[in-house]
């Protein structure tokens, strides 16, 4: 099975594009309705899931504060992890004061 996997090709803009419709689906609904202090973080050279989308909800969740990083690819936590946590205990400290 790892033998086929690593052979298999991905499509990533099928994959992007099947976003799309999720965020036509729920984004309005859900998104616009968050009242909370909001962080929205996302790669640059993400290939899967594209930096688009998350452009898209942080301009339906009001207020969102984006945390954008340029390299990283699709694994947020694992390459960017010092600066994303430290950047989410600032702002549960900035809500507790």
């Amino acid at each position: 099975m790892n033998l086929k996997a690593k052979t298999t090709k991905v499509d990533y803009d099928f994959i992007s594009d099947g976003l799309i419709p999720i965020h036509e689906f729920i984004s309005k609904e859900i998104f616009s309705n968050i009242k909370y202090p909001t962080l929205i973080s996302y790669l640059m050279d993400d290939q899967l899931i594209r930096p688009w989308f998350a452009k898209f909800i942080s301009a339906d969740v009001a207020d969102a504060e984006n945390l954008i990083f340029k390299n990283g690819g699709y694994m947020l936590l694992q390459t960017c992890t010092h600066e994303l946590t430290s950047k989410i205990v600032k702002l549960i400290n900035e809500l507790k004061s």
